[in-house]
């Protein structure tokens, strides 16, 4: 499978919708690609050392420690149809992943440097528009193939975008994957401009991949 390929696939299913900084969440999210849907349900309660929260289909389900930050911490993932059952963890400036993948033991560390860890963006980029950065970049680790993917995220403009009936004002941003030029693989997503809130994700069609895909926040509930 082409790395574009691949790496959409783990962009679609890993994004959803994001919950607010300072409240429990529970979430609904759509990815709709071509004729396929699928529902995915996300819980984010505040932990110890920060956040965590479980994300859930009907074919996997996910658990996620964040720090104070909302960077990833620890993953850990189970989905029979990939004959995956692992534990990701961050150990400085490395991620080490261990378990079974594809039904066979599978333990490997990679090298993140200082840009931090965002598994599912939706939990940790609800902070980007009030940071004031026009970009950050940061790691992803591949659900089809376990190895961390580096995203780039540059700020585009203010826009409406209709998602739950209304039309809301967002911040766009725009995506791309290192080592894979922007013409091959094109993303973008937009915030809330109140809060940050993760809304939608469009993903283009592409070579080797004829369908467009979206993901957008379908039903959202706090404390």
């Amino acid at each position: 499978m082409r790395p574009a390929r691949r790496a959409v696939i783990a962009l679609l299913v890993l994004l959803a919708p994001a919950p607010g900084r300072l409240a429990a969440r529970d979430l609904v999210m759509t990815q709709v690609t071509g004729k396929d849907t699928v529902v995915y349900r996300q819980s984010l309660r505040p932990a110890a050392q920060g956040w965590e929260a479980i994300v859930e289909s009907p074919l996997e389900s996910n658990t996620v420690a964040l720090d104070s930050a909302r960077a990833t911490v620890s993953w850990r993932a189970s989905n029979p149809s990939l004959g995956m059952q692992i534990a990701a963890e961050r150990r400085g400036e490395s991620v080490v992943i261990a378990g079974t993948f594809k039904g066979r033991p599978y333990e490997k560390s990679f090298s993140l440097g200082g840009d931090p860890w965002y598994q599912f963006h939706e939990l940790s980029l609800d902070g980007l528009p009030s940071s004031g950065s026009p970009s950050a970049s940061f790691w992803t680790i591949d659900r089809r193939t376990l190895k961390p993917l580096r995203f780039r995220a540059e700020r585009r403009g203010d826009e409406n975008v209709a998602v739950l009936g209304q039309s809301i004002a967002s911040i766009r941003y725009d995506m791309t994957i290192a080592g894979i030029p922007p013409m091959v693989f094109r993303a973008r997503f937009w915030l809330r401009a109140s809060d940050g809130r993760y809304l939608r994700l469009e993903v283009a069609s592409f070579l080797g991949q004829d369908t467009a895909s979206t993901v957008e926040l379908t039903s959202d509930s706090g404390s």
